[in-house]
């Protein structure tokens, strides 16, 4: 029996090779913080949204590192916003720990960004700003889901180890929800009334 071995010929050279990480080239030229290499990399599709062995892509690098500009890139080229990895974290939660405004600012205004997502603790992004963001990250992480027509409820005190202190709602949710409050309130209007008689 004959063993196929992967052709190595065009994108497949670039595409194939993975460190012990699970990194692939784009990965280290996020790593070190070569925009060249990232621009050459992210022309291979196969390569743009490709994971390492915890689930990040190389925009998942790019906020941790900090680096704007070729987070930047790789968004104009199609990367994937809303990837999570291993723990559940979009590149936006992460951009949170590298104190990057500017990158933040980036990811969640991007059009293709869900705010919904939630990590493995169940926190959206939303929930890390209240909880653990600066000033400055609030305001940007409000008035980006905000322009998308989201709107928050804060029912406690904000901590990541409470997620339901806060919660999001765009138009439709807000009135699935207020009609479930008005028809659990008019239940218990009725039990009342029902027990005073």
């Amino acid at each position: 029996m004959k063993i196929k071995r992967p052709s190595l010929k065009g994108e497949n050279i670039f595409t194939y090779y993975r460190d012990v990480r699970g990194a692939s080239l784009l990965h280290f030229a996020v790593e070190n913080r070569d925009l060249a290499g990232v621009k050459f990399y992210s022309s291979f599709p196969g390569l743009l949204n490709a994971k390492d062995h915890a689930g990040e892509t190389a925009l998942h690098w790019c906020a941790d590192e900090g680096f704007t500009e070729a987070a930047s890139l790789l968004l104009s080229v199609g990367a994937d916003v809303n990837s999570t990895n291993g723990l559940g974290q979009t590149p936006a939660i992460r951009a949170f720990y590298s104190d990057s405004s500017q990158l933040l600012r980036l990811l969640v205004t991007d059009k293709n960004f869900n705010p919904e997502i939630k990590d493995a603790r169940l926190l959206t992004v939303a929930h890390h700003a209240a909880a653990c963001g600066s000033e400055e990250q609030k305001e940007i992480v409000v008035s980006g889901l905000c322009e998308k027509g989201y709107f928050f409820l804060i029912d406690e005190e904000p901590s990541v180890f409470n997620p339901n202190f806060l919660r999001l709602y765009n138009k439709k949710t807000y009135r699935d929800y207020r009609r479930r409050e008005d028809k659990r309130i008019f239940d218990a209007c009725f039990a009342l009334r029902k027990k005073t008689k």
